[in-house]
Formats: structure tokens, sequence, C-alpha cells
């Protein structure tokens, strides 16, 4: 049994219509499913959230309570620790980045294994990669967790043109509450929520959104010239992007699991994952196996930090 819709009389089977019914159903409720893991999520992870704000403060030189009134300018002799031990520990690393040789299988194949390895060197001068490997890992060291995403860059035309790479805020990533590594298959769904200001949103998405205020819990903090932090207003046209991928009990529609990208109240994407694993990487700092945040390293020494600038 089926039932005819729309000015062509297209045919519908019975099995089609309900499947289309599911779908739409599905996708009515997406939106609000996501929003709720985001919540829930949110609030598992704020404990960490609180730490990496006094490791910012201790990493950029804040290391005294607000002065009593009419002692503000008075002089304090600050040993900035934090970051004198970051900053060591980051050249120590560089000088021991991974490096990668082609090697030939056979006689036949040292050509291809110099081009191979011609290219390499291409996509790591134009992603700047060691660069941003060393930007992740600062944040593992001052946060905890440093995170970097990889994705490829296909034209208009579908043709591979490179590889985008990008070191991503810790603040915006949000994992599943009892997800102890990155990936799927350690915890049901991953958020990423990035605040993007409403004209960038529209101009990528097309689609127009409203203000969502501060947004600062998404987002690390700089330090301004004065020694204040710089944060969003609330007059900022910003609005929250909100990245979901997900486990489906639909394994043979989701086998890599689901991709969602939602602004507000709108669905922007929700697909497949076409690729095997999420295109985030997750770099760690003393991170445990059976947690998903590691320590980072002003939380280490805070204890000597206050000391020294007590004496």
């Amino acid at each position: 049994m089926g039932y005819f819709i729309g000015v062509g009389m297209e045919y519908y089977s019975e099995e089609d219509r309900v499947s289309d019914i599911n779908e739409l159903g599905d996708i009515a409720t997406r939106i609000p499913k996501i929003r709720s893991w985001l919540d829930r999520s949110k609030k598992a992870r704020d404990a960490q959230v609180d730490r990496w704000r006094k490791n910012e403060a201790l990493y950029y030189g804040r290391h005294w309570s607000p002065s009593p009134s009419g002692t503000e300018h008075q002089s304090r002799l600050t040993f900035n620790f934090p970051l004198a031990v970051i900053e060591t520990i980051i050249p120590i690393i560089n000088d021991f980045q991974p490096t990668v040789d082609i090697m030939p299988a056979g006689s036949n194949d040292v050509h291809f294994a110099d081009m191979m390895s011609k290219r390499f060197k291409q996509v790591v001068d134009e992603t700047e990669l060691y660069h941003k490997i060393l930007l992740a890992v600062k944040d593992a060291l001052i946060y905890s967790n440093g995170f970097i995403q990889l994705l490829p860059e296909i034209n208009d035309n579908g043709v591979f043109t490179g590889f985008d790479l990008q070191v991503i805020d810790p603040y915006t990533v949000i994992p599943h509450p009892y997800a102890t590594d990155l990936d799927l298959k350690n915890g049901e769904y991953f958020c990423f929520a990035v605040p993007m200001e409403t004209d960038k949103i529209y101009r990528d998405f097309g689609i127009q959104c409203n203000a969502e205020g501060k947004l600062d819990d998404y987002r690390s903090f700089q330090k301004t010239e004065d020694g204040a932090f710089n944060t969003n207003s609330e007059d900022d046209d910003v609005a929250l992007v909100i990245e979901c991928y997900s486990n489906e009990p639909d394994s043979e529609k989701y086998p890599n699991g689901r991709h969602t990208v939602i602004v507000g109240d709108k669905l922007i994407v929700d697909e497949p994952l076409e690729l095997y694993r999420m295109p985030v990487f997750m770099i760690s700092n003393y991170k445990s196996p059976h947690s998903f945040w590691g320590i980072g390293e002003p939380d280490l020494i805070r204890t000597q930090t206050k000391s020294f600038n007590e004496v």
C-alpha cells in the first residue's frame, strides 16, 4: 500500500513513507538532544574549567589576590615560576619532534619514496605542522590537554588540495562525562562548542542567528596590556556553533558515527561521519588512563609559586 504526493503524482511505497516520517522525527529531536548532551557534559567539566582559570592566572603572572583599596599601585616582587617552567619545557620538546622517513621497499621504489618524502615535507611546511604541535603541547602544559583538528581541503570541483590544520581551544572541547579518551568507541558523544561572530556564521553557513551574550565559558582568556584578562562583552554579536560527533543505534546508516552541527535552533549539518574517526587529536599532560583530562603544570607548582612570592 502507498500514497501519492505532490503535483507530479510521485508514488511512495508504505515502507518509504514510514522511513521518511521516522527520519523527520529523528531530525526534530536532534537539536534538543545535542543541547541536552552539551549541558550535561559542560556541568561535569565545571571543576576542570575552574582549575584552568587558576592555571591561566598563574601562567600570566596574576599570583596575588585583589589588592586592598589604596595599595594596588604598590610594588610587589613576582617570580613567574609557572611561565618559566612551561617555556623551558617547550624548547626541549621541540628538539625531539618526530621525523618521518619513507623508505623504499625495493630498488624500483626509490623514486616514489623520494617523491613521497618531498610531498610530506611540503605538507608539513604548508600546514606549519610542527609549530602547531608545539602550540597544542603548550595548551596541554598550561591547562591539561591540547587539541589539533586535521581536515582535508576539497575545492568546489571535489579535488583534494591539501590539509587544514587548526589548534583547538580546550574550552571548546566538551566530552561525554564518562569518556577517558578522544574516541567515539570510548564515549557515546563528543561536543565542540565554538563562539563565533554572527556575521561569520552567516558568511560560512548562510544562517542568520541572534547573539547569545559573552560566552566566555567557551574560550581561553588572553592577558591585555593593563594586566586584565580579555573577554567578550555582553554587546558582542557572538553565537555558539555546536559540533557533535556521536554513536548511533543505526550502525548501518552511521557505521563510523554521526556528525551534526547546529546554531541556535537551526540544524546546519547532519550526516554520517565519512572518516573512520573524529578528525581531532589530543595531547595530554600527566593523563591517567581512567580520566579524560590531564594535569597542567601550574597546578603542580602553585604552592611553590606562592611560597616564592611570599618571601
